[in-house]
């Protein structure tokens, strides 16, 4: 396997893998050898892609701004659209100008999302 290939073994290597811990633990059968995969890129995804670079910041991932993000805005009715705000803007300050004007961009549209459900919420 080449560096950069690791999530694109081939059947065989995933059905041994699968049956070694089938046999192990009586967990893992055959027939979610494609849901394995799909959980194997999204770790890798998060430890070593997108992920890690712009939320990693060398901390526990209980402890990444992800989720103490997710922890402010827990229970607010809008808190999906202030989450994505609040998310961009702190994403925006370890990305180069050119990104982090997109991230802001981002923020703008998420705002005006959060107004719009704000002022549905007047309404009522």
């Amino acid at each position: 396997m080449t560096p950069g290939d690791e999530h694109e073994q081939d059947e065989d290597t995933w059905e041994r893998m699968a049956y070694g811990k089938r046999k192990e633990n009586g967990d893992i059968i055959l027939n979610y050898i494609g849901l394995q995969k799909i959980l194997d890129e999204a770790f890798e995804q998060a430890t070593k892609g997108k992920g890690m670079e712009r939320h990693g910041e060398d901390k526990p991932i209980e402890n990444q701004t992800t989720l103490e993000i997710a922890r402010l805005v827990q229970g607010c009715p809008h808190a999906g659209t202030l989450f994505q705000v609040l998310k961009k803007a702190v994403e925006s300050t370890r990305l180069e100008p050119e990104h982090a004007i997109k991230e802001m961009l981002g923020v703008i549209v998420y705002g005006a999302f959060s107004i719009i459900l704000l002022k549905e919420e007047v309404k009522h």
